[in-house]
């Protein structure tokens, strides 16, 4: 084997050692040096908790458990520190744990009065003032004006019912009651009781805190957002009673809404505090209802892990690609790519905000991207399930889930049972070479992951390049047909900004207008030095799609400061629309908004005016970065734009930005029940991962390529170029901006933005274009052990049409069910018997099967 290791990293393919007279049998395991395992080190806290629980944690649930303790504990954060009392209920646990102080185990546990009810489900309820749960904390041993408490509650309880507290007989103390008729709520805190004056946003569903930051100062607070403060005086308690969960010393009332957690903290949380504790809180209790991912953090280390499939990414279609390779019964690791930094990463960009579903026929979307789908619709949202643009766009926090469900093997029973497959997180990959039969991925901390077949299913490519194979990056040389939407568009890609109620629209590009000498605003570049049809380094332009809500007591505020880096003349272009259309309106044409779960959250995306989420020349800077640092300040870049985006027009005063649309924008606001867990690089309640619409390194095989002629104008039921189809396109010709131009065309110098396009008639009658199998494996003579369902072999228009994710997930299905055949027949990737493939993928048990089709 060592010869052959050796042969192999020289570029010797195994073919060509074949044709020589070497018999190789590829091997069924990983391959290479036995595994030297990669373990995880808990929080002392974490073993502390885990040691006092009466029921034994699994890994996985210990491991949501240490997320949450390790969050409180980070440079800079300090509520870990000021909680006294921490109650989290888990339907994995038994009533014993529920009594366990999470802060202190052993001190302040809580101990049962009277007959509440613990429900297995993960809840509790009590029927009368006399039954609750005591903490034992006393209500003065909470400093008289710095301190906070509250709870998280499943169901809305009845009206005017008291959830916890503490009270003398003169009713001075603490206590919350989360619900009042008309979605109002009350609670004491040291004084009389305040009542909020906020219709609507509390239902008693979720947090509902409490905060006492002053002698004079209270605030009320849902999912650890302020919602209202209140000035109100100080007044000791008489007496000193016990905190208690399930009703209030000296109040009549008693709760019987589904109280998950509660907790108490002897010194005031500050807002962002008390937003990011809840918000660790609530990531936890929805894992426990959905599934616990076995995952391991990045560390600088010689650890190896040895599988029969690696995956690489973060994409819903590595998720796929894995499921279908541990369900054909191989081993399995997912390796995350560099911009993965929690779970809610690993749902790619479904998980990051783009839950709206573009597709030209729905029933396209198929295999097991739709069985998540049908587990959303069916479990998660509980409504029925159907095939329709209303029915297939989901939000953000659906598809983690249903990541979270699929990624855990105790998870069973039902549509979706989950499997167990290891998450690896990593800082990035410098390394992808062969190894035995297989591959091995070197990590930026030095680990080694090394499988019999590796599926690169990131959105970048990465492994295409680092494993040495030809590779585009933007969009290569203008062709014909089809193809004639390739390379540099020149003059036919620029277009002028537009106004929906004043057409396009002639914009002065000077920070000075007229001024030449003042120069250009941010953002804007003069012509770039290419010949229209030449290739174009470019990549489209990228935005966060973000998860918004217009529902107030889901809502978290944005920036009412100058959000970092902001800078006014960034959106100066849009200033200067505004002003010569003072009535535009909000609508598509500032963003875009689709709804994307029938009721209340919206996915966001850049707006019809060009001048909108999209940031200019992101794309291209991105794509012509060396390092992942520098792709990292580039998408700070875009995220920074994006909050300043909201900022200047919610908050700047900004006299030419029209009232009504600032009014109607701002009740679009980020929702305060999504992007939970921030990582060490993100903002709470922003999706960590920016769309990043191309592939920076895009495999472009020497044999088969994907062009406009397989997509544009074919004969429905026309033959194909290969009948090995592993996936489905079914959109248009879809191409956002890349540069933002002041340019002479005519009309003086004005903005121009270059690049879009949007071109239908693709995919014969039904809309379906079907994707070979060479597409998304390299050419045999350079590769035979990676697959690429992402940065497919396609030129970068064909790119334009193949993006959609339940395209590029049926492709990662297909990967992975690729992997596992040529493992099992010891073949290269590019042999494996396609009739034997075709007929485990229709039968698999996926409630809508693979679409598959094998004419256009």
């Amino acid at each position: 084997m060592a010869g052959l290791k050796t042969s192999l990293r020289r570029g010797v393919s195994l073919g060509a050692l074949i044709a020589l007279g070497g018999a190789i049998a590829l091997p069924g395991g990983g391959g290479g040096a036995p595994a030297e395992p990669i373990t995880f080190t808990y929080q002392t806290a974490t073993a502390t908790l885990a040691a006092a629980l009466p029921s034994v944690p699994r890994e996985n649930r210990k491991k949501s458990m240490d997320r949450l303790v390790w969050r409180g504990q980070q440079t800079g954060k300090t509520w870990w520190s000021k909680l006294v009392g921490l109650y989290i209920a888990d339907p994995e646990g038994l009533e014993a744990d529920w009594l366990i102080n999470w802060k202190s185990p052993g001190t302040f546990n809580l101990t049962k009065v009277g007959s509440p009810t613990f429900n297995s489900t993960g809840y509790f309820t009590t029927s009368a003032n006399t039954a609750y749960y005591e903490t034992g904390i006393p209500l003065q041993s909470l400093p008289q004006n710095s301190f906070s408490f509250g709870f998280f509650s499943e169901t809305s309880g009845l009206v005017g019912d008291v959830a916890m507290g503490a009270q003398d007989a003169g009713g001075i103390g603490i206590s919350i009651a989360a619900k009042l008729a008309s979605n109002f709520a009350n609670f004491r805190a040291m004084s009389t009781a305040v009542s909020t004056t906020t219709s609507a946003p509390f239902s008693g569903l979720g947090f509902t805190g409490i905060t006492r930051d002053g002698a004079t100062s209270v605030r009320i607070s849902r999912h650890g957002v302020k919602k209202e403060t209140f000035a109100t005086a100080s007044a000791t308690p008489a007496t000193n009673p016990t905190i208690r969960i399930g009703g209030a010393a000296g109040n009549s009332s008693f709760s019987q809404r589904r109280i998950r957690c509660a907790y108490v903290c002897n010194s005031a949380l500050t807002e962002a505090e008390e937003a990011d504790m809840c918000s660790a809180i609530r990531d936890y209790l929805d894992k426990t209802r959905v599934g616990h991912i076995n995952y391991f953090n990045p560390a600088a280390d010689s650890g190896v892990v040895s599988a029969d499939v690696v995956v690489y990414g973060g994409s819903i279609a590595a998720m796929c690609a894995a499921y279908e390779a541990k369900r054909q019964g191989r081993s399995v690791a997912i390796l995350g790519d560099w911009l993965a930094r929690t779970d809610w990463d690993l749902a790619g960009m479904p998980g990051g905000g783009l839950g709206f579903i573009d597709a030209s026929s729905f029933g396209a979307v198929s295999g097991i991207f739709r069985e998540m789908l049908k587990w959303i619709n069916t479990v998660y949202y509980a409504r029925a399930d159907s095939s329709t643009q209303l029915g297939l766009s989901v939000e953000s926090k659906a598809w983690v889930a249903a990541v979270r469900r699929m990624l855990d093997g105790s998870k069973t029973t039902g549509t979706l049972p989950g499997l167990d497959i290891p998450v690896y997180f990593s800082q990035g990959v410098t390394a992808a070479a062969p190894y035995g039969s297989g591959g091995e991925i070197t990590t930026t901390e030095g680990r080694k992951f090394r499988g019999t077949r590796v599926i690169e299913a990131g959105y970048e490519g990465q492994l295409v390049k680092l494993a040495n194979l030809p590779y585009i990056t933007g969009s290569e040389v203008k062709g014909t047909g089809g193809e004639a939407f390739n390379g540099y568009l020149g003059n036919t890609g620029m277009a002028l900004p537009v106004s929906s109620v004043g057409g396009a629209q002639l914009i002065d590009p000077y920070v000075t207008p007229a001024t030449p000498a003042s120069g250009l605003l941010p953002d804007l570049i003069p012509l770039p030095g290419l010949t229209p049809g030449d290739p174009d380094p470019a990549i489209q332009g990228i935005n966060y799609r973000l998860g918004l809500t217009n529902t107030g007591g889901d809502s978290a505020i944005y920036d009412t400061s100058p959000p970092p880096n902001y800078n006014a003349l960034r959106y100066e272009a849009l200033g200067r629309l505004y002003a010569a259309n003072p009535t535009e309106p909000f609508g598509n044409n500032v963003m875009k908004t689709d709804l994307v779960n029938g009721a209340n959250a919206y996915d966001i995306n850049n707006g019809t005016s060009r001048l909108s989420t999209d940031v200019a020349q992101s794309g291209v800077n991105y794509a012509l970065a060396t390092t992942d640092a520098q792709r990292l300040a580039i998408i700070k870049d875009v995220r920074d734009y994006t909050r300043g985006f909201f900022y200047w027009h919610l908050s700047s005063g900004d006299s030419r930005i029209p009232a009504a649309l600032k009014t109607a924008m701002a009740a679009y606001q980020l929702d305060g029940t999504t992007f939970l867990d921030p990582g060490d690089e993100g903002v709470l309640f922003w999706p960590n991962r920016a769309y990043i619409r191309d592939p920076v390194y895009q495999l472009k095989n020497t044999g088969f390529v994907h062009t406009g002629a397989d997509f544009y104008n074919v004969v429905n039921g026309s033959a194909l170029r290969s009948s090995k189809t592993v996936s489905v396109a079914s959109y248009m010709m879809d191409r956002h901006s890349i540069r933002h131009i002041a340019a002479d065309l005519g009309s003086g110098v004005v903005i121009y933005s270059e690049g879009g396009q949007s071109q239908s008639g693709f995919g014969g009658t039904n809309g379906r274009s079907p994707i070979a199998l060479e597409a998304i494996v390299p050419d045999k003579a350079t590769n035979q052990w990676l697959i690429v369902p992402v940065a497919a072999s396609i030129t970068k228009v064909v790119q334009y049409f193949y993006r959609m994710e339940f395209t590029i997930s049926l492709a990662g299905q297909s990967a992975g069910m690729i992997a596992a055949i040529s493992i099992e027949d010891g073949v290269a990737v590019q042999d494996i018997d396609y009739t034997k493939f075709r007929t485990r993928m229709l039968a698999t048990p996926d409630s809508v099967p693979p679409v598959l089709p094998q004419v256009n």
